[in-house]
């Protein structure tokens, strides 16, 4: 086809449009190689060249359109046709025709999309979607229309900068980049089912990195305000690769301020696992009263339990040096059984973390907790899931509140992480918090090793069962209170976890343990690490090891951070008595439960001691209440 002027298409549109209704669609190909643009006409319209055609790099072509017609184009790549018109686009193909006739193009595709008016309703409405994803740069600007009339534009080549887990490649080259509805295959994405109106139909983080690269273009089914074009202009200019306008790719791919492993973790459906119900932010009501202890953060005297209040015994709590114990030396394991059996915790020395990892993690939760509430709020629990800031375990308005808030972030499976609601204040903090669980982690398997050495079984066992172990941090902040003897920073209960690691502030007492009928304080060692026994490891051992009830109290004049590390198995995880614990004079006492069942029942209720793990007994079994 020889290459036509644009000045003699516009002059002809010009003469033409005011001959005739409708209006004229300038279709041009500014890329280096050819395009197959593709057209798909409305219900009951008429798609202009049968849906189909080919444009050279360099060539235009004039559609002309009636009055209330509407429709789609996009730009097939990559085509080979034979004379019939059979063939094959690498993207944007249409059931492999050159004239689509009514097909529409196989995502993804950048789409223009368009509808008409009439004499008597004249505001054309026009947009370029991302929401079929994005093959070809491409824009739509009208050629006169008066005042308001906008550009639709995605003027970027996207697959420069797509997410490896949306790209869509051949022969080693990016051609595609999926939306998220493509790739997840799930309402959430494709704004269907529940997700079907703009109320719960929200824009994502892979919405959020279009946008921010191509403003002018549909990021999402519903980014209508921002996106969508009105205009009462005779004639359009469709054009495939246009010039970018000012669009630095680098500049703007800089400013994003999106992780990378933050979109591609949205590729996973995020597991939840609990809901809790939103309460006031304990530091700012200390901040803006500390005399105020509301009434519902009282606690009853029989439920504090202060006659039995033991500090004489917080000498006692076993210290184990975990550089021996990690060769197997006979004496460690033996106080790591006794620990195991009479009181459920201990405290770890010799672990190996770095100082400098450790005083780094407690830098960043400090400053973190110090910064304005509106800020912390960006990053608030969601209303399903517990991961974020906030207080879980809350599931009426009736229970007493603990005098605490927390941040709560799943560290593994990197997955299941909500990155969104990982503080980017101060800087670097998801790189702290993954150096200071890293190491933690490290010191977990060598106990988890030494575990399954005093239960009898090969050191690889335990860790075989948390070969992918679901992790989680819980970052604790419990201000002072003007009344600390009335309230607890955190209810009685025991853990759902397999062990958890605890690191504390070194000049502070706050963490309490339940040993022989009373509340033992364990005052911190500095440089230890608490480590206490969770329900996984007393189902293991049909009871041998049990979990131990444990809470947090506040005092009237320091502040307490404390930082949980929780080692449990995957959510699949099959967990049950292991066979070598059962016998004669030792029946069965525990069934087996499907681990993430298990952890989501206990975090559906209120903190309770160790009512949450009846949904793992039998029936003829109580062992609850024993110290």
């Amino acid at each position: 086809m020889a290459k036509i002027s644009f000045f003699l298409f516009s002059l002809a549109a010009f003469c033409y449009i005011i001959l005739t209704d409708g209006a004229q669609l300038i279709v041009v190909n500014n890329c280096g190689e050819s395009v197959w643009p593709g057209i798909l006409g409305g219900a009951g319209q008429q798609s202009p060249k049968d849906g189909g055609m080919h444009l050279g790099s360099g060539e235009e072509i004039v559609l002309e359109v009636p009055e209330k017609w509407s429709g789609r184009i996009w730009g097939r790549q990559g085509c080979s046709f034979d004379s019939d018109g059979n063939g094959h686009c690498v993207t944007g193909d249409c059931n492999g025709k050159l004239h689509c006739r009514g097909q529409g193009g196989v995502p993804p595709a950048t789409v223009v999309e368009m509808t008409l008016g009439s004499s008597s309703s004249p505001l054309h409405f026009y947009d370029v979607s991302l929401v079929d994803g994005f093959n070809l740069p491409v824009s739509m600007k009208p050629i006169g229309g008066g005042v308001g009339c906008g550009v639709a534009s995605c003027e970027v080549d996207l697959n420069i900068c797509c997410p490896s887990a949306l790209e869509v490649k051949r022969n080693g080259r990016v051609v595609g980049c999926k939306s998220a509805c493509l790739a997840m295959q799930s309402a959430k994405y494709c704004c269907t089912g529940n997700y079907s109106d703009p109320k719960t139909c929200k824009p994502t983080l892979f919405a959020h990195l279009f946008k921010a690269i191509c403003p002018k273009a549909y990021s999402y089914a519903y980014d209508d305000s921002s996106s969508l074009n009105r205009c009462r202009a005779p004639r359009y200019v469709i054009t495939f690769c246009p010039p970018p306008l000012g669009n630095n790719l680098s500049r703007t791919k800089m400013s994003l301020n999106v992780d990378v492993e933050e979109l591609v973790t949205e590729m996973e459906e995020v597991p939840t696992f609990a809901p809790s119900i939103p309460v006031p932010n304990v530091q700012e009501m200390v901040r803006n009263n500390p005399l105020q202890v509301p009434e519902r953060y009282v606690r009853s005297n029989e439920e504090l339990q202060k006659v039995n209040h033991m500090p004489h015994l917080s000498s006692e709590v076993p210290v184990i040096d975990l550089s021996l114990l990690s060769y197997g030396n006979k004496d460690e394991l033996l106080k790591l059984d006794v620990a195991c059996k009479e009181w459920g915790f201990f405290q770890i020395v010799n672990h190996g973390v770095k100082k400098e990892v450790v005083q780094k993690m407690k830098d960043a939760a400090t400053e973190f907790f110090e910064l304005p509430i509106e800020e912390k709020k960006k990053y608030a629990m969601e209303s399903n899931d517990v991961q974020g800031y906030g207080q879980a375990y809350v599931v009426s308005e009736e229970q007493i509140l603990d005098w605490s808030d927390a941040l709560v972030l799943i560290t593994c499976p990197t997955r299941y992480r909500k990155l969104h609601l990982w503080p980017k204040t101060p800087e670097g903090f998801k790189e702290v918090v993954e150096a200071y669980t890293s190491e933690v982690r490290g010191v977990s398997k060598k106990i988890l090793s030494s575990l399954s050495e005093i239960m009898g079984t090969q050191k690889h066992v335990f860790l075989g069962l948390h070969k992918d172990s679901l992790e989680g941090i819980r970052v604790n902040y419990y201000p002072p209170c003007n009344t600390p003897e009335q309230v607890l920073g955190l209810s009685p209960h025991s853990d759902t976890s397999t062990i958890t690691l605890l690191m504390q502030d070194d000049d502070v007492t706050g963490l309490e343990i339940r040993h022989g009928g009373g509340w033992v304080p364990v005052a911190p060692i500095s440089d230890a690490l608490v480590v206490n026994v969770g329900d996984v490891i007393e189902i293991l051992t049909n009871g041998k090891y049990k979990s131990v009830e444990h809470r947090a109290v506040t005092n009237k004049n320091k502040k307490r951070i404390s930082y949980a590390l929780f080692v449990s198995p995957e959510d699949d995880a099959e967990v049950e008595p292991l066979d070598h614990m059962i016998d004669a004079e030792n029946p069965k006492l525990y069934q087996k439960v499907r681990y993430g069942d298990y952890l989501r029942q206990s975090l559906n209720r209120k903190m309770e001691g160790k009512a949450h793990i009846d949904v793992a007994m039998l029936e003829h079994s109580d062992t609850r209440n024993e110290d």
